[in-house]
């Protein structure tokens, strides 16, 4: 019996369950739960369904009962049989007495369609005494606590069905067709006019009930920390630490795969803090089978794996982590490092945009800077120009005025589009055609995807020689960036990167550069002669003042007091250009057009799915680590399903192929 927390239901009502063995339900009618209850007006049930059938007996007072949009007033002596695998409802019209019963059975479902082809089956009866009998027959065995066998239990339920089968015999099953629809009318009337509260109290369930149980047998076999299991080994974890523990001395230490796998569950399922996830996997049986743990055993506490990823476990071993997944992937043969897909996405800072300050830095000197002093230098050589020497044209170091959060001064400020100003942090990525993530470098949130391309690049191609073809967007369209992969003999695939332009003036198209005699041309076909090469890597070629004095479209071509215009060419253009032919071509269409399924996916996933969209860590390295841990789950993830996969669809295969020959075998004989 269980205690009643229903509202509308008296605390003097009973209610009991019981559960039948296996193969039960293949013989005999069973019950599920039986109640004597003592109901008023607040009183409701409304489920889409409830697998069994219901036997519900109006002792006294008035209900309703709805089945599929059908209502039945329940007056004083009425038996009502509903098929509960259909949406129904029933509820107190009034003070409402009932004695019911769920039950079920293999020949349940053909007993009820013998009685009526509705979903619900009504009858009045005359003598209501049988049947209250044969009710408590039923009742006592739970009442008084008897251990009664299933078929015992099986009789009194058919004896109170056959009850229904003789009534209806002697009455007819459309012996009162005008008296059920008034009936109907009266019940729709009354449901109008009461005022149903309609939340139901779920009734709770005994908590000091004592089983024996297996944790393995209450995980379900294809539940996804399964397949992560049985996918790697985690033993490999204690080659990368083994050097930060000490086997000789001091306390036993909380074991490291366990906290590695907490953490890989915190980042696999998107909780969004360690304590969260240690408060979860207490409660949640799959996660402690996951990590080893017995129902009643304490797991660690959420400061401990803090302390330990804080203190204990450094970068270079969560790289380590990282590369093993990876490297798993790649030994199953699920990588395609032949084609990778390079972009960036931010990652909202723990930091207020209210605390700022303004700060002056120096210009960082790009990587390229000394290449590209040679070859300026020669350029203007080449042009009978002096060359620069290796300082700047002032002799003072640039500088810049960047703001500067004070809560997280590693940050960067971010705005783009409708996005509000956020301090952020920005992943620069690349993955495969698959979705692999290969490698992921993180910068703050004002650096430029270009700026962060040169040490992402350099650790993927070191990674994956092999690399044929990179995808990136417009932002990474820079002549330094075209000229590097193609001179390692790779293709850059990007996209038409619209000229900044003033609007007004001549389209940038209209002035043609001529490589021969090294002029530009403009659309008057006025020739604009080579001046100098500039620090930046820009040729500039000047119009003559005189020609653009007397020119019929000046006012589209420069605002110029001294009525001269000025084209640039980069000295690296060249490569810009080769990178516009590869555009054109079928494999830069090709794999171009799969960058909204690869590395958009993936940062939609990681924002979506894995909690990625904002961080709760403070300092470049912390939240290095830390996508760089979720980035390690969601490959694991991948890798996990995919060999789950292949490994039953080859299962299935052989049995199959068992059948086949079987089969052959018996046919031949």
């Amino acid at each position: 019996m269980k205690p009643l927390y229903i509202e509308g239901v008296s605390t003097s009502s009973t209610i009991f369950f019981h559960t039948p063995s296996n193969r039960i339900p293949d013989f005999f009618y069973y019950p599920l739960c039986i109640g004597h209850y003592f109901c008023n007006i607040p009183y409701e049930i409304n489920r889409v369904r409830y697998d069994s059938f219901l036997l519900l007996y109006t002792k006294s007072g008035k209900g309703a009962v709805t089945v599929n949009g059908e209502t039945r007033l329940q007056n004083p002596g009425d038996v009502c049989l509903i098929d509960c695998y259909q949406a129904h409802q029933y509820r107190a019209l009034g003070e409402w007495e009932i004695l019911w019963l769920h039950f079920d059975g293999k020949t349940a479902r053909e007993y009820f369609l013998y009685l009526s082809e509705q979903p619900v089956f009504q009858l009045s009866l005359k003598d209501s005494s049988t049947y209250e009998k044969s009710w408590f027959q039923l009742y006592e065995c739970f009442l008084h606590e008897e251990m009664q066998s299933a078929a015992r239990l099986s009789l009194y339920i058919n004896q109170l069905l056959t009850l229904l089968s003789l009534e209806k015999d002697k009455s007819g099953i459309n012996a009162a067709p005008d008296c059920q629809k008034s009936q109907q009318k009266l019940a729709f009337f009354d449901i109008l006019v009461l005022e149903v509260r309609h939340m139901l109290v779920k009734e709770k369930s005994e908590r000091n009930t004592l089983e024996m149980v297996s944790v393995d047998g209450l995980v379900p076999q294809d539940h996804l920390l399964r397949k992560i299991d049985s996918a790697v080994d985690f033993a490999h974890i204690y080659d990368f630490v083994e050097d930060l523990y000490c086997t000789d001395n001091g306390r036993p230490s909380v074991d490291p795969v366990v906290l590695f796998k907490m953490v890989l569950i915190q980042h696999l399922y998107g909780i969004p803090s360690l304590r969260r996830t240690v408060e979860e996997i207490n409660m949640n049986i799959a996660y402690r089978w996951f990590l080893g743990y017995l129902l009643n055993e304490p797991v660690p506490h959420f400061a401990t794996i803090s302390y330990n990823f804080r203190h204990r476990f450094t970068e270079d071993t969560i790289e380590k982590v990282f590369t093993w997944i990876l490297y798993e992937a790649q030994k199953s043969g699920y990588l395609s490092p032949e084609v990778v897909f390079l972009d960036g996405t931010h990652i909202k800072a723990n930091a207020n945009i209210n605390k700022k300050i303004k700060k002056a830095i120096p210009v960082a000197a790009r990587t390229y800077e000394k290449q590209l002093l040679e070859e300026i230098n020669e350029d203007r050589k080449a042009h009978g120009k002096k060359p620069f020497d290796g300082g700047s044209d002032s002799g003072t170091e640039k500088s810049k005025e960047i703001t500067v959060s004070t809560t997280d001064p590693e940050s960067g400020i971010f705005h783009k589009g409708e996005h509000k100003r956020c301090f952020a942090y920005e992943a620069h990525t690349v993955c495969d055609r698959h979705n692999f993530i290969l490698d992921t470098v993180i910068t703050s949130g004002n650096v430029h995807d270009s700026v962060a391309f040169d040490d992402l690049y350099e650790r993927v191609t070191e990674r994956f020689p092999e690399i044929k073809i990179i995808t990136m967007d417009a932002g990474y369209k820079t002549p330094w960036i075209c000229k590097r992969v193609i001179e390692d003999g790779r293709l850059p695939s990007l996209p038409y990167k619209r000229p900044m332009t003033k609007e007004g003036f001549h389209e940038w198209y209209k002035y043609v550069y001529d490589e021969y005699l090294d002029i530009v041309i403009c659309p008057e076909y006025k020739s604009l002669w080579y001046s100098t090469t500039n620090r930046d890597g820009y040729r500039e070629y000047k119009s003559l003042s005189y020609q653009c004095e007397k020119c019929p479209t000046r006012n589209l071509c420069t605002e110029s007091k001294s009525c001269q215009k000025v084209v640039t060419r980069h000295v690296w253009a060249d490569y810009i250009e080769q990178a516009e032919d590869i555009r054109h071509s079928a494999e830069g269409k090709r794999s171009y057009k799969l960058r909204s399924q690869t590395i958009e996916r993936v940062f939609a996933d990681a924002k979506e799915k894995y909690g990625m969209r904002y961080t709760p860590y403070r300092g470049l390295k912390r939240v290095s680590m830390w996508v760089r841990l979720k980035f390690a789950a969601m490959n694991l993830k991948k890798l996990a399903m995919w060999r789950w996969k292949n490994n039953h669809t080859s299962l299935r295969i052989r049995k199959n192929n068992i059948m086949q020959k079987k089969n052959l075998y018996f046919s031949v004989a």
